[in-house]
Order: structure tokens, then C-alpha cells, then sequence
């Protein structure tokens, strides 16, 4: 255990110190080994180059199959601090992954090796939404120019926009891909009024229709792309009933869409956090084996103890190195309560950008010097709000939010599932109800709807290098329609998507295989 001590605390960990703890094979170090790629996989990259890390968690790979959620999180947050353009490190050959052993993750992680090579690409004669007409020059997966009359490179492909407007991939910041009926047959719906009725029917339903949440999972983010989205949130069930079973199913999706489709997934306590003993270990193995955020939900009323629930969810973020997602659906006083909480424990452990409450109906039936006393501090805070902008709850002031310099943006919630029958995959639907909800009219207001949808998801999320400038990924979208206004209300059917610099889908079709 003397190496994991000097990892911790003293110099940052050289090739010869991890690969030692993947050599042995005893019970002791096997919990050291596991301790280690958690520090690969956050800590410690501010010490490690990039490069360094991608070579240890290579060395880890040829080694040993083990914790390959921590693994995938190492070598993916390696990649993404590269320099653009630079080539990334191949196996070794001869090692035992090019011998025909490769296990699933280092699979995943050579695609994307494949992905960020991929030959030019310039799609022509497209419309900005101010009406500029531009075209797009893509190399390596990425951006490369953007602006008018571009002279494609030698061997490029062209393809012709047909002066569509030209809009960024669409980002859903808040959804539940692992319940979904989505091409099932009809879900009767006759569930209990109350919160706890539909948390008890779900959990019911799913134990006894063999509902497959890796399958489920994958056509409805099949879906998604189809509309145009290219990144993804997603809440997953973890509880002391199915234990990681949901995860296991919507690890898969994500690794069958790597190319198009980029997911985060959200460790999510259903049915509570303090109810069901064993549930906070659940959620540790859940961030072990690959979620990227810990999720919580009403401390006070579902749990029954804000001080408790919260402490204990602010713990494990703090041991797993993650950010946090709470589902915050407590009315009025009370939902403001748990929220000063909740601020208390983003300043003291100096969690500020890392934290966002999804829905906060309290925010939306507070008196307004209270309420802007607690937004403020928010503000302040760098806490990010998600709103569905459902119709028959309150919803925090999305315009106010917005000038107080709080990232407010939007997601579908759940799918065609055991608690509504309504959402689609279709984000700039859900910002034509965003639009609806907040009373939009004015081409500008529906902008900030799309926006939801778009930047400030991507910013709420955590997604990187997201947008429409040289060096963003190449995630587009083509729609036929005059502006962006247009497009949230007329939702026209898109005329093609770009997924990582590939042509992913062409009328509203996928042209490839996931």
C-alpha cells in the first residue's frame, strides 16, 4: 500500500508505480489498483501530461480488463487535453491487445483514434442564423475554418448545403434514456398522483415486463441523433433492486454510439439515497465503473433528512472526483431550504461550476426578494439550473436567471415512459416548449429557446469545445428554414447531421451503422 501512499500524497505516479500495482494480484492491492485509477482519473491529470497518462493507461489496458470505467475516464480526459491536431499513441505492438484480447473499452478508445483521423471534409453554400452565407471546412473531426467561398484541400470531400441554416448539434441536458418504451408497444398509464406511486410502479413494471434498458436505451439514442443531437445527458437508475444492471445497458448504448452520440451518464438514486441501505455503495461502484456525475434527489422529501442526504452525496462526489446533478423537485419553503443547504456545500468544499440543480420549482413560487436573494447566490455560486419547462409546475424565471449570469438550460426528462406518456427526441421541439412555457414570441425570444438547446446545455453540461468556430468539434446540423426562430417552431425534418466531422444522417435517416 506504500505506492498508493506516495501516489496520494507526494510526487505524481510514474509509469513503473502503476503498472507495479497491475502486476499483483492479491486482494490488498486490488483495492490500491482500484484507489489509483481514481487518481488517474482526476487528480492527478493537473500533474501528469497528457501523453504520460495515455501511456500508463495503456500499459493498464494490456494488463488487465479491471475497473474499465475509471479506465475510460483517464484516457478520455487525456485525449481531450491534447493539442488539437496532434496524433495520439497507438498500442505497442505486440502487446496483448493487438493479439486479438482487446477488451471492450480500449476498443472503444482506438475508435476514436480512427474518428479523429478521419479524411476532410467541406460542406458549402450553408446560411449562419444572422444569414451569412459560409461554408464549413472539417479535418480531424473538427472544425477547421469557417466563412465564405473556402477552397476545399486536395482530396477533401464537398458536399453541397443547398443554402440550409446552418445550426451547432443540438445538446439534451437532462433525460431518463434508460426507462424509455420508445418503439415498444403502448405503455397504459394508470399510475398514483403522488411521487412515491410512480417510483413504486416503475420499479414494479420494470422487474416484470423484462423491460431492457441496454436495448431501450440504444433505439431511443438512435433517435436522438436522427433529430440532430449529438451530446447527451442521461440519468440512470441505481438502486438496491436492479444494483448496476440499468448502467450495465446504457454503458453499452454508449459505447455502440461512441461515433455518433457523446453521453454523459448520471448515478442516479430513484428511490432515494438514505431509504434502502447500500445505496450510496451502489452509486460509488456506479462512478467506479464508469458514470461521469452523481445525481441525488429530494433530500427533504424523499429521503426525509436534507443534512444527512446531502452530506453523504457531497462525500462521494468528493471521493469519486465528480460533479453533481441533483433532481430538486421540493416546492416553495421547503425546496428553498434544501437549496441554501446545498449552496453551504458548494462553497465550502469549493465545488462552484460543478454542481447543477435539475428542475428547482421552488425557484418559480418563492416572493421575489427571497427568490432573488437565493438566485444571486447561485449566480455567485456558478450553480446551473435545468428546466423541462413543464406546464403544470412552477419554473425558475428563465429571463431573470439569464441576466443574473446563471447558465439555465433545457431537456426532455423522460421519454415514453412509466411516468408520462409525452417527450420526443427532438430537441428543438422541447425548445418550442421551453418557448411556449416562458411566453416567447419575438424571433430574439425563441434564440434564447434554441439556446437552451444548444450552448447552454453544452456549458451547463460540461460538454467540451461545443459551437460553430474554428476548433469545436464538428457537430452540425442542416435545416431548411430562414431563422432559427423558424426552425423551433416549424421543426423541419434535418436535412443532414454531423457528427465528430462524419455525415451521420441525411433527411432525417441514419446513414450508418450503431
Amino acid at each position: 500500500m506504500s505506492i498508493l501512499l506516495g501516489m496520494t500524497m507526494c510526487a505524481p505516479a510514474s509509469l513503473n508505480d502503476v503498472h507495479e500495482l497491475v502486476l499483483k494480484r492479491d486482494h490488498d492491492t486490488s483495492i490500491a489498483y482500484r484507489k489509483a485509477l481514481e487518481i488517474l482519473s482526476a487528480s492527478r491529470l493537473n500533474e501528469l501530461s497528457s501523453r504520460d497518462t495515455l501511456q500508463i493507461v495503456d500499459n493498464l489496458m494490456s494488463s488487465s480488463s479491471n475497473w474499465r470505467g475509471s479506465l475510460r475516464v483517464a484516457r478520455w480526459t487525456a485525449i481531450q487535453q491534447l493539442p488539437f491536431g496532434e496524433t495520439l499513441p497507438m498500442v505497442h505492438v505486440g502487446s496483448p491487445l493487438q493479439r486479438g484480447r482487446t477488451p471492450s473499452p480500449y476498443r472503444y478508445f482506438c475508435q476514436i483514434n480512427m474518428t479523429s483521423s478521419l479524411s476532410s471534409l467541406v460542406i458549402s453554400n450553408v446560411r449562419l442564423a444572422d444569414g451569412q452565407p459560409v461554408d464549413v471546412s472539417i479535418a480531424g473531426g473538427r472544425i477547421a475554418a469557417l466563412g465564405p467561398d473556402l477552397v476545399p484541400q486536395p482530396g477533401a470531400a464537398v458536399e453541397d448545403g443547398g443554402g440550409a441554416l446552418l445550426l451547432p448539434g443540438f445538446v439534451e441536458g437532462h433525460t431518463h434514456i434508460d426507462k424509455t418504451n420508445w418503439g415498444r408497444p403502448w405503455y397504459r398509464n394508470e399510475v398514483g398522483a403522488t411521487l412515491l406511486d410512480r417510483i413504486n410502479n416503475e420499479r414494479r413494471w420494470r422487474k416484470e415486463s423484462g423491460h431492457d434498458a441496454g436495448a431501450q436505451s440504444l433505439a431511443l439514442a438512435r433517435a436522438f441523433v436522427e433529430a440532430g443531437t449529438t451530446r447527451l445527458r442521461t440519468h440512470v437508475d441505481v438502486d438496491t433492486d436492479a444494483g448496476l444492471r440499468y448502467l450495465e445497458g446504457v454503458l453499452q448504448t454508449r459505447q455502440a454510439m461512441r461515433d455518433l452520440l457523446d453521453i454523459q451518464i448520471v448515478a442516479f438514486p430513484q428511490s432515494g439515497l438514505l431509504g434502502r441501505p447500500g445505496t450510496d455503495e451502489l452509486l460509488g461502484r456506479a462512478l467506479a465503473d464508469g458514470a461521469d456525475v452523481l445525481g441525488a434527489l429530494d433530500p427533504a422529501l424523499i429521503d426525509g433528512d436534507p443534512v444527512a442526504s446531502l452530506n453523504l452525496t457531497f462525500a462521494l462526489a468528493e471521493r469519486y472526483h465528480k460533479p453533481i446533478d441533483i433532481h430538486l423537485h421540493e416546492p416553495g419553503e421547503v425546496g428553498a431550504f434544501t437549496f441554501k443547504l446545498l449552496l453551504d456545500r458548494v462553497e465550502a468544499l469549493g465545488m462552484q461550476g460543478q454542481v447543477v440543480v435539475s428542475h428547482a420549482f421552488c425557484l418559480g413560487a418563492l416572493p421575489e426578494r427571497e427568490r432573488d436573494v437565493l438566485l444571486e447566490r447561485i449566480a455567485r455560486l456558478n450553480v446551473a439550473l435545468l428546466t423541462s419547462a413543464p406546464p403544470s409546475r412552477p419554473v425558475p424565471p428563465l429571463k431573470i436567471c439569464r441576466e443574473k449570469g446563471i447558465t439555465i438550460f433545457g431537456g426532455n426528462d423522460g421519454i415514453r415512459d412509466t411516468w408520462s406518456p409525452y417527450g420526443s427526441p427532438d430537441m428543438l421541439e422541447r425548445a418550442m416548449l421551453i418557448g411556449l412555457r416562458y411566453d416567447m414570441r419575438r424571433d430574439d425570444e425563441l434564440a434564447v429557446a434554441f439556446d437552451c438547446v444548444s450552448a447552454a446545455a453544452a456549458r451547463g453540461c460540461g460538454f467540451r469545445d461545443y459551437g460553430l468556430h474554428a476548433g469545436a468539434r464538428a457537430d452540425l446540423v442542416l435545416v431548411d428554414a430562414e431563422t432559427v426562430a423558424q426552425a423551433v417552431v416549424a421543426r423541419p425534418r434535418r436535412k443532414l447531421v454531423v457528427a465528430n466531422g462524419r455525415i451521420v444522417v441525411r433527411n432525417g435517416e441514419l446513414v450508418v451503422e450503431a
